[in-house]
């Protein structure tokens, strides 16, 4: 059962702060943004927006604190998509102590699920959520997100084929050309895939790399957004060369138009144009 906590106007759209059952006993709280136009008679297209690695959260993606170029909910919202931005494991309101991102406590009440694992089973259960809000169109769904937030629209992407169309940026390096794997399976703080480090302790490649993930998007459209002097990733540009590597699937299904994958110049972050671009091809997946 959805539960709405709150209720507050914003312009041409209705912030709605909710809450919902995450896991058995477990419930997790997201904005809500609905666009005024929205009504069951015209349903919008909707939108998971995922945040980056951010102590404040859900609040971030609906432009109420944090990175204001990272305001995905917020600005969809007033673009005329219903957006549901709900906080990841260990973020916003659902900070284990001692601190924001630290997943102990997420392995203690989940130790058969990698954290990766739990966001991907959590966005799944949002996805769910959007698709059953009133003036939603469950058919045209898309999931959007940056540094964090991008690997989890990848992964929802590649494992919920509701997902019509995923935005991607700065998400990762590969493991095959990122020189600390380790980064992906710590011992202490956020561990993304911890049964992974010792693959990566012998000095070893697990099974898949990100290129697989992006060839299980396909052939759903996917905007793929990188940068060269990525800080966090600074190997990014492994992350261009893997999608090129899929690109072969979007081509096989005779749609090659369907990858957009650009390495554009620039830190870990999404310059003005290029999420201007961005969200023009989400108005061609979702609003045609």
């Amino acid at each position: 059962e959805t539960k709405v906590i709150e209720r507050e106007p914003a312009g041409a759209y209705e912030r709605r702060l909710i809450e919902y059952e995450a896991a058995p006993g477990e419930r997790a709280r997201a904005y809500l943004c609905i666009p005024s136009k929205a009504t069951a008679a015209a349903a919008a297209p909707g939108v998971l927006v995922l945040h980056q690695t951010t102590a404040e959260g859900k609040r971030e993606s609906a432009g109420l604190a944090g990175d204001a170029s990272l305001a995905f909910g917020a600005e969809l919202a007033e673009r005329g998509y219903v957006t549901l931005c709900p906080d990841s494991i260990a973020a916003g309101e659902r900070v284990d102590p001692p601190r924001a991102f630290d997943t102990r406590k997420s392995y203690q009440r989940h130790p058969e699920s990698s954290a990766m694992g739990k966001m991907l089973s959590d966005a799944r259960i949002a996805l769910s959520v959007l698709a059953a809000t009133p003036g939603v169109d469950a058919n045209r769904l898309g999931a959007i997100g940056h540094s964090l937030g991008a690997e989890t629209a990848l992964m929802l992407g590649a494992f919920d084929d509701r997902v019509s169309a995923v935005a991607a940026s700065c998400g990762y390096a590969t493991f095959r050309a990122e020189p600390n794997r380790l980064r992906w399976a710590r011992d202490e703080w956020f561990s993304y895939m911890p049964r992974l480090r010792p693959v990566f302790q012998r000095g070893d490649l697990p099974h898949w790399d990100w290129d697989d993930v992006v060839r299980l998007v396909a052939p759903r459209p996917l905007y793929h957004h990188n940068t060269r002097e990525d800080e966090i990733f600074p190997e990014s540009a492994s992350a261009h060369e893997a999608a090129e590597t899929a690109r072969a699937i979007w081509q096989l299904y005779d749609r090659p138009e369907g990858l957009i994958n650009v390495l554009r110049p620039g830190k870990h972050a999404i310059s003005p144009e290029t999420k201007s671009e961005m969200y023009q091809w989400l108005d061609r997946q979702l609003r045609p």
